[in-house]
């Protein structure tokens, strides 16, 4: 088990005084964001925006529901965000915001987000990206941002923003879970007869090394990363809500994380993109999800391992010769 640890926080280029902080959840995706942003949605200071790099192409250009309910361009909590970022929706350059998105933040992009070479797009990218934070902030009263985006490159673009104080959690589950998620037919509620992509089990397994490792890369180059297992997250959520809240410097009552743990009430969060997850509404507890125990094929758990075992091993995942990451 990982242990939730306290250090001092590594001086990045996010930094300044009065930063808009964002919490920004990374790994590779069906690893549990959705679950851990509506938990710490529930915990007052903090607003769960969802994955705010697909606003532009699912709010803006595709007016999918927001997870209240409502069509992007209907739901009043996004129309005064537009308004305090932008002075509204409209004033927007489309094309410039698509590029924001994941088209402005791939994988073959990362030697320019890593400051390896000067990239003027980056730069241009950064002004937008910055007047979208300042906006939720402004609609938050000043509530930290939690984004669930999880992709690296995209964490890596707000590590240059200047004005945002970015910390990261990084979220790992056993992969084979993840493989065998991503495998399953899952249909989008916010857009009906459409269905979430899916990965083959080698595929998952890549991704699921690159974007992981990504994030050890970036802790190495000074990003205030805090890595959480998803497994242990579930078993002692007041104890890793606790500490997640720590590391982002926000203060917090205990007995309102117990109150959390012992389980939620979800009302609404206003979400862009995500697990269908981020629809539901009512009381919900806190459990483990681990189905592809006994329902993943033994040929695609064994190719998973042969493909992922450095990190499956290092996060504690193999039962033999397991060095725990710290």
């Amino acid at each position: 088990m990982l242990e939730p640890k306290t250090q001092r926080r590594p001086r990045t280029a996010s930094d300044h005084a009065g930063g808009i902080r964002v919490l920004y959840i990374g790994g590779w995706g069906r690893s549990g964001s959705t679950v851990l942003g509506r938990l710490l949605g529930r915990v007052p200071g903090m607003i769960f925006a969802g994955e705010l790099n697909h606003l532009w192409q699912r709010g803006l250009a595709e007016d999918r529901l927001c997870g209240c309910g409502e069509a992007f361009s209907r739901c009043e909590h996004w129309r005064a965000a537009g308004e305090a970022a932008y002075a509204g929706w409209g004033n927007v350059d489309l094309a410039q915001a698509l590029a924001a998105g994941p088209e402005g933040a791939r994988h073959r992009q990362v030697p320019g987000l890593l400051g390896i070479g000067r990239d003027q797009a980056l730069e241009q990218r950064a002004a937008l990206l910055l007047g979208l934070y300042r906006g939720l902030s402004v609609v938050g009263g000043g509530a930290t941002i939690v984004d669930s985006s999880k992709s690296p490159p995209y964490a890596m673009l707000l590590g240059g923003v200047p004005g945002l104080d970015l910390r990261v959690v990084h979220l790992v589950r056993d992969g084979r879970a993840v493989a065998y998620s991503w495998a399953k037919k899952v249909e989008r509620p916010d857009q009906p007869g459409a269905f979430m992509p899916r990965f083959g089990t080698a595929s998952s397994a890549l991704y699921w090394l690159t974007d992981n490792w990504l994030f050890h890369l970036m802790q190495r180059r000074g990003v205030a990363v805090l890595r959480v297992r998803y497994e242990d997250l579930v078993r002692e959520p007041d104890r890793w809500l606790a500490a997640i809240l720590a590391h982002a410097g926000h203060e917090h009552r205990s007995e309102r994380l117990e109150e959390v743990a012992a389980g939620v009430d979800l009302g609404t969060d206003h979400t862009v993109a995500g697990n269908p997850m981020r629809f539901a509404r009512g009381p919900v507890h806190v459990r483990l999800d681990d189905e592809w125990r006994t329902r993943m094929p033994a040929r695609r758990r064994a190719v998973f391992t042969a493909i992922g075992w450095p990190l499956l091993a290092r996060y504690g995942y193999l039962a033999r010769g397991v060095r725990h990451e710290e």
